[in-house]
């Protein structure tokens, strides 16, 4: 034992094991890039237990641990257990990567959960009951808080299940932490067990047993064990610092689950609390004053995981968390106890979350303090923390400038570093494209709305405002439309109203229904809006080519646009009839890139057009397996001899133009 304790108190000790981690994670990641799995992607049934589920309205999401783990999605009534071996049958497929850049990766988000298979499940047949004890116990929980009115928040609080609330408000207020279990959940559980039996040996079993129960969620794991290390270090009077058993919780966990190391949750959980322990001797005074600086410190270290992902912030959040951390950890966590064990309570528990949910919608109504950054380089997220950690060490005000100075350029970056791209942006069976130049952004059609398993999802709030949010974009200095159908404007009002437009400019024929609702609503909100002539926008020059014609899409704004040495063609809709008006006025110069008209349409992109502009990559954008055919085979056929780029193959595709230069990137799902 006194050469253990020696070993755990040498610095080289710690040094060496990081050292081997650091080895042992190249080497896990680098076997597991080439697991796949060993699912016949043709075959349409498995076998399995059912190790979770969620149901939000009608979809049911469920976990099936058979030959490996699946993620199954259901459209029906659901009255299984879990535990329970089932057998389903549906369609497989591999998850697909995000389509567009920068947002969230559904294949990578269920990669490191060692998930390779979806399916649609068309129906589920029982085989067995639940035959596991732990299964039965936490089916038991289930039921029991399925009978309350506050049973949304119970699965919340006691189970770790958020699916079942919305969440929107607290993620804006940056207190959604709060509703996961952590640290403070976790320490006062711990309490009550102490109250009721004494010994650490039964409490740390409780524990380990509510960490399976709640889902192995990283803060729970980094609670318990950080939990058990430190009994074990006053039991044996091994007298290691709290940061060194620290030390040693991370290196076990990720050990054991090298995965959590790319969980936002794990990242937050362990950069927030690794940094409250390093900073222990610096928060002191009253409990509001200790609150402030807890407060502060954590916002201050998990601001750049924040604009990492979320790419904005809210600085309110550091004085919302001085009443939200109390009223949750006072109030509503206990209370949640209380009523999971005595239902009296389920009144009182219901009226109190409907406080919480009231004040964080108000709160979260406030954008002032609301600030979209973009998301951060790698570079900022090193030097920030870089001076960050000096700032901890000794308060000094210094660093705390700098640490402003840092914050200040990365909200400005794309003034100080200005960018020139445009982006064509998947937005299914639709056009949208994004064009930013020099701080000012242009946005040409919106896509209309998408179908997804019978749902309609909303293309600006899935995907337009994150993806601008993550551009750093704040802003739409103009919007234009190439025409009035709803799969080019159809998202135009909703993104009215959720991010501010200066200037549409509509094209010359006539309006239709869906133009007029948009002209309303920008007469509304005192938006400017006039019909297309020549206009730039940073260092792109856009020349209007097109008249009014009776036909909506023939009257489609056609744009030649000229940037540097680079030309690119903007068709919209036209038909063959339009390309014939502009190729008898204007002597068109050979064409960088042209935008595929009518989503490769054959009554567009005529062989004429093609043989005068001769482009040298042709862009569609259109819908996968799409009812009208398009691409047609003729269109593709008579742009052979350029570059084809297609939404439905390669996602959004990205043009990056710098020091007269061309970058492309693509999105492929």
């Amino acid at each position: 034992m006194k050469r253990l304790k020696t070993l755990l108190h040498s610095n080289y000790f710690y040094i060496l094991l990081y050292i081997i981690l650091l080895f042992y994670l190249s080497f896990y990641f680098y076997i597991r890039k080439d697991n796949d799995t060993n699912i016949d992607i043709n075959s349409n049934s498995f076998s399995g237990i059912i190790t979770d589920y969620r149901i939000k309205e009608d979809l049911v999401t469920i976990e099936i641990n058979g030959s490996e783990k699946i993620i199954g999605y259901y459209y029906d009534s659901f009255n299984l257990n879990l535990g329970d071996q089932v057998e389903v049958e549906g369609k497989f497929s591999k998850p697909k990567n995000n389509t567009y850049p920068n947002l969230f990766n559904y294949k990578k988000y269920l990669r490191y959960k060692n998930i390779y298979m979806t399916m649609n499940i068309n129906s589920i047949k029982k085989i067995s009951d639940n035959k596991y004890i732990f299964y039965k116990i936490k089916n038991s929980i289930i039921k029991h808080i399925s009978k309350y009115k506050s049973s949304n928040y119970l699965n919340t609080f006691i189970l770790g299940n958020k699916s079942m609330i919305d969440i929107s408000s607290y993620q804006e207020n940056g207190i959604s932490h709060l509703l996961a279990i952590s640290g403070m959940h976790i320490s006062l559980l711990s309490l009550i067990l102490f109250i009721l039996f004494k010994k650490k040996v039964i409490i740390s079993f409780i524990l380990i047993f509510y960490m399976f129960l709640t889902g192995l969620s990283p803060s729970v794991v980094r609670s318990v064990f950080l939990f058990i290390l430190l009994s074990l270090n006053k039991k044996y009077d091994i007298n290691l610092s709290t940061i060194k058993v620290f030390l040693l919780t991370l290196l076990l966990i990720l050990f054991i689950n090298p995965n959590f190391l790319f969980d936002t949750g794990f990242i937050y959980s362990f950069t927030i609390c690794f940094s409250l322990i390093l900073s222990k001797d610096k928060i002191s005074g009253s409990y509001i004053n200790k609150l402030f600086k807890i407060s502060f410190i954590s916002f201050i270290v998990s601001l750049p995981i924040t604009l990492y992902y979320f790419y904005e912030v809210n600085f309110l959040s550091i004085i919302l968390n001085i009443f939200y951390v109390p009223f949750v950890s006072i109030i509503v966590f206990p209370l949640s106890l209380i009523t999971f064990f005595i239902p009296a309570f389920d009144n009182l528990f219901f009226i109190v979350i409907n406080i919480l949910e009231k004040l964080s919608n108000f709160t979260s109504s406030f954008n002032l303090f609301k600030l979209v950054f973009g998301k951060v380089n790698f570079l900022f997220i090193i030097s920030y923390y870089f001076v960050a950690s000096l700032y901890l060490f000794c308060f000094k005000r210094r660093y705390l400038f700098l640490i402003l100075l840092i914050l200040f350029i990365a909200y400005n970056q794309n003034i100080i570093f200005p960018k020139s791209y445009f982006l064509m942006i998947d937005v299914g069976q639709g056009d949208s494209l994004l064009i930013h130049s020099n701080n000012k952004t242009m946005l040409l059609d919106t896509g209309g709305k998408v179908s997804f398993n019978n749902k309609t999802k909303s293309i600006t709030d899935k995907t337009l405002i994150p993806l601008f949010k993550s551009l750093g974009i704040r802003k739409i200095d103009i919007m234009c439309f190439s025409h009035g159908d709803y799969d080019h404007l159809g998202e135009a009002i909703n993104l009215i109203n959720n991010i501010k437009v200066n200037r549409i400019i509509f094209n010359k024929g006539d309006l239709n229904n869906n133009e007029k609702k948009v002209i309303e609503v920008a007469k509304s909100k005192n938006i400017k809006y006039e019909t297309a002539n020549d206009f730039r926008l940073g260092k792109f020059y856009f020349k209007s080519l097109n008249k009014a014609f009776l036909d909506e899409n023939d009257s489609s704004n056609v744009f030649l646009v000229k940037i540097m040495n680079y030309y690119l063609l903007l068709t919209g809709d036209a038909s063959s009839k339009t390309e014939e008006y502009i190729l008898s006025k204007y002597n068109l110069p050979h064409i960088t890139f042209l935008k595929v008209g009518h989503h490769g349409s054959k009554t567009s992109t005529s062989k004429l057009l093609v043989n005068k502009i001769k482009p040298s990559y042709s862009l569609i954008s259109v819908g996968k397996n799409n009812r009208y055919g398009h691409p047609n085979k003729e269109v593709l056929d008579n742009l052979e001899d350029s570059k084809i780029y297609r939404t439905d193959q390669d996602g959004s595709i990205m043009f990056k133009i710098k020091n007269n230069k061309l970058k492309i990137e693509t999105c492929t799902p």
